[in-house]
This record gives structure tokens, C-alpha cells and sequence, in this order.
């Protein structure tokens, strides 16, 4: 999903300044890491991150939700101005929302993507985009390449659930993603794009890395994982997400070292046009009982929470003494006071047992005595649940691109 960044610019360009430079590597075939970039001055907006992750789906977004993300916005001080994170007193330390550098075109220029495994699209604001739809984001400017080449008659255009969209024309261009050059890449540039997209301030665009679903570009383009495969030693990429540090992409290797015990492969819905499986097996805090069936579910990259089917959702919130389905915010929240006593998420995947930790679900503060929850149902007209960052930040997810199938590690958390 497309997230909402509230800091200063000036620390993105104080931060490529120091760390970036055209890259220079002329490998054919590698493997690469990109460390995410810390947002430390994010502010969370769980309700509006639950509206957005329906309306990416194309579903419509429970009523009243878009009122209590507004409210929660105005409670975090989200319209003001660029701040370092301290909200009011009541307030909790906020967790940290990441981009990831990448340069476009020779000489490279630097943009802060999201890598989603939920979309297939890689677009970024260019200097075509009009004026009024782009707000001081870093863009990507083809006429400055030496490699840019547009694609005739090449257009294409998002729609997501609400109304919202962005829209353009693309070109092939060079792509430096860590030390890895990928030659005529397909570049989306957004010609125009929604407010609602635009509020993201630090957000260049979307690294699109999901399987089975081809890009909305027309004529039919290669998307990302199609230009990957010819240069990586193996086709395959890791994310290793971290709860309040920095997390990490691999491609083209699976580095023992980001992980303990085994890989566990799960079982792929192959019809998908994401990376479906199966959940196998849950357990919340200290109910003596494991229950097992097979509750579909997608990792996505994009979407920040958690989001379930019903069922597992209230079942974890039964554990939560105060717990309550708000009909407010539409969905759980629970009593600040209980956040260091929230009940840890056991599960089963392909036999693998992991556990999120209780302290992750403290997703945000929404008043000065309550809390939202990162775990929250999801409508199962898809047919399946969402497993975000907040379930990826206590695992490593591995994506095997060649063979169809998605895995999982259990890896040391540090927080």
C-alpha cells in the first residue's frame, strides 16, 4: 500500500548526499542487498492505513473509517508541519515506515521507492508529471538520461478502490538497484496523479514485486521480476523487515546468516496473482490450545498491518482484557495500559512455528487511553487474509520467483 511520510526532505537529501553516488558495477550476473532508508519521523495512522489496504484490494473501506483516520491525524499533528516524531505527551514512540533507495537512468538519479509484493507496477514521479500532482517528492527526469528511450504508444493507468489513480506514459531506462545495473528497465512515469497518492511526500513511486500479475501497462511491458531474472545468480529475493530499525532486501542470494534454524515452502495457490499460501496453525498467548486449518493468506510488502480473517482476529483480541471492536475507527482497539502485557501470535506455516511478539501489535495511540491494534479483520470477499509488516518484521520471507513459492525462517529479532 502507499504509505504516508511526515518528515523533512531535508533529511532524504542530507541522507543521499552522503551515501549515494552513480553506481559503477558492470556485473551480468550477481546478487545485491538495498538497506531501506529510516523514516524517524513517521507518524502512524493506523485507520487510515486499513482504508487504504481495502481500497488497494478494490474494496470499499467501512463507513466512518475515513473520519477516524482524519481524527487520528489531527490527534498525531500529521497536517502540520514536518516534525522529528514527538507527538503529545500521551503519545507512544512511533514505529518506523522505510523507502528504499534505487537510481534511475545514466547519470543516475536518486528515488525512494516502496518495494510492494502486492502490485506489479514499478512507477515514480518524472518531471512530466503536472503541475498540482506531485508535492516536492524526488523525481526521475528521462531527458537527463543518457540510456532514456520512450516507449511508443505505452500508457497506463491505477485505479484504486476509492477513485483514486495515477496514470502515464513509460520508458525504458537504466534501473541501479543496490550494486546490480538492470539495463532497460521498464520506467512508469505518472503523468498525473490523486491527492490521496500525493500525500505521501517522500515517496517516489512503487517498486512492483508480485508474482502472476502482470503491470497495467499497454502495450504489454516486462515488469521488474522479468528484468531481474537475467542478471541475478538466482531468482530470488529475501525481506528481512525489522521492528524499530532498519530492515533489508536481498536479491539473487539467501544469505544464511539472515536467518535461524530452516526454510520452510509453502504450498503456492498457483491461480493467484499474488503470493498466496496457506496458514496453517495459530496460537494466541497462554490458551493452552493450537488450532489448525487452512486460512489463505498473501504476504504483501505494501500493506503495513496485519489483516485477517475475522474469526483469528477476534480470537486474538478475546485474549486482550478491554479489547473492543470501535466502531469509530471500525475496526479493534484496546487500553494503552495493556501494551506490555499484549499476547504474543504463534503460528504454523508449512510446519514452520514462529511467533510475532505481543509488543507489535501496539500499532498507534488513537486518544490518550486507547490503542490501535496491528492485527485487524479483513472482509474475506478476496478469499484471503494479508500478512504485512507487521507479521514480516519477526520473520525472514523468502521469494522464490523461478520455482513459484514463497518461504519462510525464523531469525533472531533484536527488538
Amino acid at each position: 500500500m502507499l504509505f504516508r511520510f511526515f518528515v523533512s526532505l531535508v533529511a532524504f537529501s542530507t541522507l543521499a548526499a552522503g551515501f549515494w553516488s552513480p553506481f559503477t558495477s558492470t556485473k551480468q550476473k550477481g546478487h545485491f542487498k538495498v538497506d531501506q532508508v529510516r523514516n524517524s519521523g513517521a507518524r502512524r495512522n493506523g485507520p487510515a492505513e486499513y482504508a487504504f489496504a481495502h481500497l488497494k484490494y478494490g474494496l470499499e473501506a467501512p463507513e466512518g473509517l475515513a473520519k477516524a483516520a482524519s481524527r487520528v491525524s489531527k490527534l498525531s499533528g500529521a497536517d502540520g508541519p514536518a516534525g522529528t516524531g514527538e507527538v503529545p505527551a500521551w503519545a507512544q514512540e512511533f514505529d518506523i515506515e522505510y523507502l528504499s533507495p534505487v537510481m534511475v537512468g545514466d547519470p543516475g538519479q536518486l528515488v525512494f521507492l516502496n518495494f510492494d509484493t502486492g502490485s506489479s507496477d514499478t512507477w515514480m514521479y518524472s518531471s512530466e508529471t503536472l503541475v498540482g500532482h506531485m508535492g516536492g517528492q524526488r523525481f526521475y527526469a528521462p531527458e537527463k538520461s543518457n540510456k532514456a528511450e520512450k516507449i511508443d504508444n505505452a500508457t497506463w493507468y491505477i485505479q484504486y478502490g476509492d477513485g483514486s489513480s495515477a496514470n502515464g506514459i513509460a520508458y525504458r531506462d537504466l534501473m541501479s538497484i543496490g550494486d546490480l545495473r538492470i539495463p532497460n528497465m521498464t520506467i512508469q512515469t505518472a503523468s498525473s496523479v490523486s491527492v490521496m497518492i500525493m500525500e505521501d511526500l517522500n515517496m517516489s513511486g512503487l517498486a512492483g514485486l508480485s508474482i502472476n500479475h502482470p503491470s497495467t501497462v499497454v502495450p504489454k511491458q516486462p515488469s521488474l521480476l522479468d528484468m531481474l531474472e537475467p542478471v541475478l545468480e538466482e531468482h530470488v529475493f529475501t525481506a528481512d523487515l525489522r521492528y524499530r530499525d532498519t530492515g533489508r532486501y536481498r536479491f539473487g542470494k539467501i544469505d544464511t546468516n539472515d536467518y535461524v534454524g530452516d526454510i520452510k515452502w509453502a504450498k503456492m495457490n498457483r491461480t493467484s496473482k499474488f503470493w498466496q499460501f496457506d496458514l496453517n496453525g495459530i496460537h494466541v498467548g497462554d490458551d493452552p490450545a493450537w488450532y489448525f486449518a487452512s486460512w489463505p493468506m498473501i504476504v504483501d510488502t505494501g500493506t503495513t498491518l496485519m489483516l485477517v480473517q475475522p474469526d483469528l482476529a477476534e480470537m486474538y483480541y478475546a485474549k486482550v482484557p478491554g479489547a473492543l471492536y470501535d466502531d469509530w475507527y471500525a475496526s479493534y482497539s484496546f487500553p494503552c495500559n495493556q501494551s506490555d502485557s499484549l499476547p504474543d501470535w504463534e503460528f504454523d506455516i508449512a510446519g514452520l512455528r514462529g511467533k510475532v511478539p505481543g509488543r507489535y501489535f501496539n500499532y498507534q495511540n488513537v486518544s490518550e487511553t486507547e490503542c490501535y491494534g496491528g492485527i485487524q479483520p479483513f472482509p474475506m470477499d478476496l478469499g484471503f487474509g494479508i500478512l504485512g509488516d507487521v507479521f514480516l518484521k519477526a520473520v525472514l520471507a523468502v521469494f522464490d520467483v523461478q520455482n513459484k513459492t514463497v518461504g519462510f525462517a525464523n531469525k533472531e529479532l533484536k527488538a
